[in-house]
């Protein structure tokens, strides 16, 4: 019992304090890019999901993944990386559609308001992330990427319910058609596609989505251009939302809102599995609990399939 005893007290001496090091190394730098470039001008949650609904924008999300795979520094992901997706995602951020919104982080200006697990992540990311984003920049307004994340990474959830209520206004009474992963199961289990008028789906794999981009683009183009298209696959989704878009329709990278809408219904503060569906953000990213493959709104919902092989 002493042994661990000790051995916990040289922990929380020495392994814990270089943790804050860390973070005062990083912050130095984070603001050190801050001052020798100007801050983006980036919409708050609130004011991008406003523009999204009122002007019936698309949106293409970069987050920190997607500037990571421009850079080649992703590793360990659920897509792999290659020449084409940086060029393809760097196509997309370099772009200026009138119909497209491009989403960047509101962390690469500050990091106030956040818990924090997600000043330390934030803090480490933009300080590097920052000082090469400005290469892209051609734009004079850009969305809150995250906005699709309402919930786990704010110091204060209290404000998560009413940031969800404005989030499902952009499918309200809208013919959606859901483009995701085979283990996503977005809105099946809660109620955040409850006020849509219809929903259907398109099934790609839920990794290296973007090995089938081809195949993933070819069934969606069948679509309707009335109907709203909702993606959460990745950086597939990101370049997805933006060949569409030239195409005639609404699309949109809603990335993890009903991973984010899960954890806030349990009111967990750290990021759990959730039974049946896949989240990248864990160690057991799918639960061997797989109810959801039986359930039949999910099922009949269903209209392509994109097979990983």
């Amino acid at each position: 019992m002493m042994r661990i005893t000790i051995k916990r007290l040289f922990t929380r001496i020495f392994i814990i304090p270089s943790r804050h090091i860390r973070y005062l190394y990083y912050s130095l730098f984070y603001l050190l890019y801050k001052n020798l470039f100007p801050n983006i001008t980036i919409l708050s949650d609130f004011e991008t999901v406003e523009l999204i609904v009122r002007d019936k924008k698309s949106v293409s999300r970069f987050g920190d993944g997607e500037i990571s795979w421009i850079l080649g520094t992703q590793k360990g992901s659920f897509q792999n990386g290659s020449e084409i997706l940086s060029k393809r995602l760097s196509e997309v951020l370099s772009s200026n559609l009138d119909n497209l919104l491009i989403c960047l982080p509101y962390t690469l200006n500050e990091v106030k308001g956040l818990d924090l697990n997600a000043k330390h992540f934030w803090t480490r990311i933009m300080h590097y992330q920052r000082f090469h984003i400005f290469h892209y920049i051609n734009t004079n307004v850009y969305g809150n990427s995250l906005f699709t994340r309402p919930y786990m990474i704010y110091k204060d959830k209290k404000g998560a319910e009413e940031k969800f209520k404005k989030i499902k206004l952009i499918w309200e009474n809208r013919d959606i058609v859901m483009i995701e992963g085979s283990f996503t199961f977005f809105g099946i289990g809660n109620d955040l596609l409850d006020n849509a008028n219809s929903i259907r789906r398109i099934i790609a794999p839920h990794e290296n989505a973007f090995d089938k981009y081809n195949e993933i683009l070819s069934e969606v183009k069948k679509l309707e251009k009335t109907s709203l298209i909702l993606l959460a696959l990745g950086p597939t989704a990101t370049i997805l939302a933006y060949d569409l878009t030239k195409l005639g329709y609404q699309a949109i990278d809603i990335g993890h809102v009903d991973i984010e809408y899960e954890w806030f219904l349990r009111k967990t503060k750290r990021k759990i599995s959730i039974t049946g569906k896949y989240v990248n953000e864990v160690n057991n990213k799918i639960d061997n609990n797989f109810i959801n493959q039986t359930n039949v709104q999910y099922s009949e919902s269903i209209i392509a399939k994109i097979s990983k092989d």
